[in-house]
């Protein structure tokens, strides 16, 4: 199995011992890391707007909408999502969240339930 690296993101969704899905993702860049430990997913909404802090951004906040397949496993706003907005997976990218290929984060929104246990680690 691999693991979820700052240098090279990548997620394994388990079954058991068997491979679900396993690729590459974007984690959390620079001060906005991906927090790690065990967590549990306690919230999946299919689509919804995401905004927060950006000091880079000249409006001091970023706003991504219409986020596809979010399910949130942390508290602060962390969740897996899908990602339309850039192909770069395998790069830190996010702020803070586990950003997939929009088709990808589909299947895990749908295999994954609440309550399913989310392990980050570096």
């Amino acid at each position: 199995a691999r693991r979820l690296d700052a240098d090279d993101p990548y997620l394994v969704a388990f079954e058991g011992d068997q491979i679900a899905w396993s690729g590459y993702i974007s984690s959390g860049k620079g001060e906005n890391f991906t927090p790690t430990g065990t967590y549990a997913i306690f919230s999946k909404i299919a689509v919804e707007d995401m905004r927060g802090p950006d000091p880079t951004l000249p409006t001091g906040q970023y706003f991504q909408p219409d986020v596809p397949w979010v399910l949130y496993f942390a508290a602060g706003g962390y969740a897996i999502h899908g990602v339309y907005w850039h192909n770069n997976f395998g790069t830190p990218m996010s702020h803070g969240c586990v950003g997939m290929p929009v088709g990808a984060a589909n299947f895990i929104y749908n295999w994954a339930s609440i309550g399913t246990l989310i392990v980050i680690h570096y």
